[in-house]
């Protein structure tokens, strides 16, 4: 009886669909690589789609729970600079010379109601943010990874995309470097200060 239990438990575990497992907790990897780096900087490209069409390059800093990105245009200028905290996101448009708080950008990019400000900062830090226990419909959101010298598996692509509204953000990270530097994140807060 012990014997066809097991044979029936081994065709069925067989012949069952392959199931892509995702890290259930981030936070305990996003933890894990701060503790083990002070801080991480790099560059990557944000591409949108939908109602707002564009491509980006960016370069970013980050320590801790902190983000500092600066997006430039295809010719290198810098045009927008952005801070990401756990809870917010502010923004600050250097050709316009206008700023933007979280609410304005939620506003201008609908796809950001559905991202979390700190899961930006897991996304720069080659992290997956958990999106298991939240009711996201009609969103679409994929990640792609490659593992590093360390066999660590980082993110280096996330497409968020909302199919009611046609709209939708593809951020890669085209290098990251992580390291224990210590970065000055008040000074580069000074900037978005009028």
């Amino acid at each position: 009886m012990l014997i066809r239990i097991f044979l029936l438990i081994f065709v069925v575990s067989c012949t069952r669909p392959k199931i892509n497992i995702i890290p259930l907790n981030s936070q305990k990897a996003y933890n894990k690589v701060k503790a083990d780096n002070q801080s991480c900087n790099g560059a990557g490209i944000i591409n949108s789609f939908g109602e707002v069409d564009g491509k980006l390059n960016f370069t970013f800093k980050s320590k801790k729970d902190s983000t500092f990105m600066v997006f430039n245009d295809i010719i290198g200028r810098k045009t927008l600079m952005v801070w990401v905290t756990n809870q917010k996101i502010i923004a600050r448009d250097l050709v316009k010379n206008e700023q933007y708080n979280h609410n304005m950008i939620k506003t201008l990019f609908p796809i950001m109601k559905h991202i979390n400000p700190i899961d930006l900062t897991k996304l720069i830090w080659g992290v997956q943010p958990e999106y298991q226990n939240k009711l996201l419909k009609n969103i679409t959101i994929d990640f792609e990874h490659e593992k590093d010298i360390y066999g660590f598996s980082n993110v280096t692509n996330a497409k968020y995309y909302n199919r009611d509204n046609n709209h939708g953000v593809k951020i890669s990270i085209t290098s990251r470097n992580k390291n224990n530097k210590n970065i000055n994140m008040k000074k580069v807060w000074k900037l978005l200060k009028y």
